[in-house]
C-alpha cells in the first residue's frame, strides 16, 4: 500500500468527508441602507452567494448558519429559498452586531452547538465560481492535513505596526513566539473565506472577544502561529473581495 493510501486509511476520521457548518454574516439592505457604491444592491450580492451555495454544494453535507446584520426583506426571501435545500439556522436580531461578535454567536451557540467537525466562514461577497469547490476543498484538506495544516483559505501576509503588535501580545492566545523577520509579519488566511476544525476554534475560543469588525483574519493567523499551526493556501477556490469595500470599517486593533 502506498504511503498516501495508508495515511488516508489511518486518518479517515480527519478528512472532509462529513458535514460542515457554514457561517455567513450578511450585511446591509434594510430600509435606508439598500445599496452600496454605484447603486448596487446588497440583496443582489446576497442572492449571488446563497444561490451559488445551493447550486454548487452537496446539500446533505452543509449546515448553514446566517447572521442578519440590518438586511432587507429581499435578503430574507433569499434565505427562505436557500433553506428549502440546505439545513439553515438564522441568527437575530436583524441589526448590525458587526462581524466578530456575530460569528461568536454562531460558532459558540450553547442552545444549538455546532455538530460538525469543520466550520467554514464566508463573507457575503463570496462567489462560488467553481461548481466542484466542495470536492476541490476536500482534496486540499486531505493534502494539507498530511503537512499538519489547521486552517485552509487564501494565504496572505500582513506587517503589524508597533501598536498592533502590543495588542497581539496582550491577548490570551499569545505564547511569546517571535514573529517573522524584522518587520513583524504575520501569515493569515483572508477573512473572505476560511475553513477550520470546530475543536480548534473551541481551543482558541475564537473569535477573540476583543475583536469587533476588522483585523480578525490577521489575528487568527497570529494566534495560529503562536501554536505553530500551519496554514494551507487554497487561492482562487472561492472568489472573494470582488466588490467595493462597503459598510463599517475600522483599523486593525491596537493596544
Amino acid at each position: 500500500m502506498l504511503f498516501w493510501d495508508m495515511w488516508r486509511t489511518n486518518h479517515r476520521g480527519d478528512l472532509l468527508d462529513g458535514r460542515i457548518t457554514a457561517c455567513i454574516c450578511l450585511f446591509g439592505g434594510a430600509p435606508g441602507n439598500e445599496t452600496y457604491g454605484d447603486n448596487k444592491k446588497y440583496c443582489d450580492l446576497h442572492a449571488r452567494l446563497l444561490r451559488g451555495l445551493v447550486k454548487t454544494s452537496p446539500h446533505d453535507r452543509i449546515d448553514l448558519r446566517i447572521g442578519l446584520n440590518a438586511v432587507g426583506y429581499a435578503t430574507i426571501q433569499e434565505i427562505a429559498r436557500a433553506a428549502k435545500h440546505i439545513n439553515t439556522r438564522v441568527y437575530y436580531p436583524n441589526e448590525n452586531m458587526m462581524k466578530y461578535p456575530r460569528l461568536r454567536q454562531m460558532i459558540h451557540d450553547d442552545e444549538c452547538p455546532v455538530q460538525t467537525q469543520w466550520v467554514l466562514v464566508l463573507d457575503d461577497d463570496a462567489d462560488f465560481v467553481h461548481d466542484d469547490w466542495f470536492g476541490q476543498l476536500s482534496e486540499a484538506v486531505d493534502e494539507g492535513l498530511v503537512h499538519g495544516a489547521r486552517c485552509f483559505g487564501e494565504k496572505y501576509r500582513y506587517r503589524l505596526s508597533a501598536d498592533n503588535l502590543k495588542w497581539h501580545r496582550s491577548r490570551p492566545w499569545w505564547r511569546g513566539r517571535k514573529l517573522h523577520g524584522l518587520f513583524q509579519t504575520v501569515e493569515f488566511c483572508t477573512g473572505g473565506w476560511w475553513l477550520m476544525k470546530t475543536a480548534d476554534l473551541v481551543e482558541l475560543d475564537w473569535p477573540d472577544t476583543a475583536l469587533y469588525h476588522n483585523g480578525g483574519d490577521v489575528a487568527l493567523g497570529s494566534a495560529m502561529y503562536q501554536r505553530e499551526w500551519p496554514l494551507w493556501d487554497c487561492k482562487n477556490l472561492i472568489d472573494v473581495h470582488n466588490t467595493p469595500r462597503r459598510g463599517h470599517s475600522e483599523p486593525h486593533p491596537v493596544a
